[in-house]
Order: structure tokens, then C-alpha cells, then sequence
């Protein structure tokens, strides 16, 4: 250690050694910072306190305790750059503030793109579009409905025989075949096609409103053209007078149904 009473003594000893092939102007700068240099680092050493200890720092060059406003090593006698030993806390908190300045930028951005992409959303030229799908109607094939084929069938008086028939679910059904009474009372026999409503009708002994009605006849043919979609049901009734009960041949009755 240096005291402080031996700094002259120092300086006085530095400035010889180095006055040797100097000029004058240089070795006085030299003596008198290098004097400056030896009486604060005594002032510090003989203060040994946590304010010596914060003032203190270390050569870049030689790494023995200097203090931190000398400008030449007082032990290895080399300039010191003005940087040495002057960290403050403002430095040590800079990578900080920048590490979280940066986490809130990309935080922003990261914010402002899902904004953008909700709001105006870009079509990659990659994107598979899809395409314009035409809607495909499905044709069901041709359904030949038997509706009633007999020889001979007897209808009571007052009474009636109904055939239901359908076209599940296609577009037309062609009805065809024949009625003829073989015998009984008058011969004649009222054919009709109708629909539930109108079979209610039939059963409660009036006239329907019916798709077909032929009247009253002997032999009636049929070919007509009914919507397959729903459902009907063929009714040959004894409605001729005087009552009789009639016996009647039932032909072919069918409906070709098709989309």
C-alpha cells in the first residue's frame, strides 16, 4: 500500500525513471498523472470501505487494482482507455430493456397479423378451390306395378273392390288393362282411380274425387297417365240398379312407372 504521504515520494521516482529520451512536454503530463494516479489509489487503500471497494477496478492490461478515475496504470505505467471501470447500472439494465422491448414488438406484429388475416384474408395461389359441383339427379329404372289380373271376381251389392298402386317415388305411371262385367243385374260397374281422401269417399257411399271415373259401364278400358309420387288405389264399384250382385273379369291392370 501507498500512503499518502509517500505519493510525492512516488511521483518524484516515476518521473525520473521515465524522464530518460522525453521531451519535457510529455514527461511533465506523464509525472503529473501518474502522481494523481499514486495519491488516489493511496486515498483508496487506506480507506478500506465499501465505498473504496465500489471505486476501485481493474488494468486492462496488467489486471491489478486500479482506481476507477485513473487515466495511467499506476503499476504498469500504461494509458488506460476512458471506458475502463465506468459500467453504471444503466448499462447493466440496457440488454434487458432491449430483450423486453423485442418480446413486445414481436408480440405487436405477431397481434397485427392475425388482425389482418381475419379482416382481409389472402388466397394462396397454392389453395386447392373448390370446384363448381353440378348436381347429379338420380334416374331410378322403369317399375312394372301389378295392379290386378283375374278371370272372374264378384262384387257384392253396395259394395266395391279396391287395388292400391304406387310409383315409389317416380315421375309418371301409366295405367292400363281392362274391366268387363260378365254377368249380373245391369252389367254395369263404375271404375275410378283415387287417392286416400277420395277412398274415404267411396266408403262412405258417395262420389268420389277421383284421377278417373269411367261411369257407369259394361266393359271399360283404361290408359291414362297418373303422377307416380304418390299413392292411388283402383276401385271397381257395384253402384248399377236394380242392386245385383256382379261378377266381373279383371284384365291386365297395371302401371309402368319411369322417372
Amino acid at each position: 500500500q501507498v500512503a499518502p504521504s509517500d505519493a510525492r515520494k512516488v511521483r518524484i521516482d516515476m518521473c525520473a525513471y521515465t524522464a530518460d529520451g522525453m521531451p519535457d512536454s510529455v514527461r511533465s503530463t506523464l509525472c503529473l498523472s501518474v502522481g494523481q494516479s499514486y495519491m488516489a489509489r493511496a486515498r483508496l487503500e487506506s480507506d478500506d470501505t465499501p465505498t473504496r471497494r465500489n471505486r476501485m477496478s481493474k488494468c486492462p492490461y496488467c489486471a491489478r487494482p486500479i482506481p476507477v478515475d485513473a487515466t495511467i496504470c499506476p503499476n504498469c505505467v500504461r494509458a488506460l482507455p476512458a471506458a475502463v471501470g465506468r459500467s453504471t447500472r444503466a448499462d447493466e439494465r440496457a440488454p434487458r430493456a432491449w430483450g423486453r422491448l423485442l418480446v413486445l414488438l414481436i408480440l405487436l406484429a405477431a397481434a397485427g397479423g392475425y388482425a389482418f388475416k381475419q379482416h382481409w384474408p389472402i388466397s394462396s395461389a397454392n389453395e386447392v378451390q373448390p370446384e363448381n359441383v353440378q348436381p347429379t339427379t338420380t334416374i331410378a329404372p322403369p317399375l312394372d306395378v301389378a295392379i290386378a289380373d283375374s278371370a272372374s271376381a264378384t262384387i257384392e251389392v253396395g259394395r266395391y273392390l279396391a287395388f292400391p298402386f304406387s310409383g315409389d317415388g317416380r315421375s309418371t305411371c301409366h295405367v292400363e288393362g281392362s274391366v268387363a262385367v260378365l254377368a249380373g243385374g245391369d252389367r254395369r260397374v263404375n271404375v275410378f282411380i283415387v287417392d286416400a281422401d277420395g277412398l274415404a269417399e267411396v266408403e262412405r257411399g258417395r262420389t268420389p274425387k277421383s284421377y278417373f271415373e269411367s261411369g257407369p259401364l259394361s266393359a271399360v278400358s283404361l290408359g291414362l297417365n297418373v303422377d307416380g309420387r304418390s299413392r292411388y288405389t283402383l276401385v271397381v264399384a257395384n253402384t248399377g240398379t236394380p242392386p245385383r250382385m256382379k261378377r266381373v273379369r279383371l284384365a291386365r291392370l297395371r302401371a309402368a312407372c319411369m322417372d
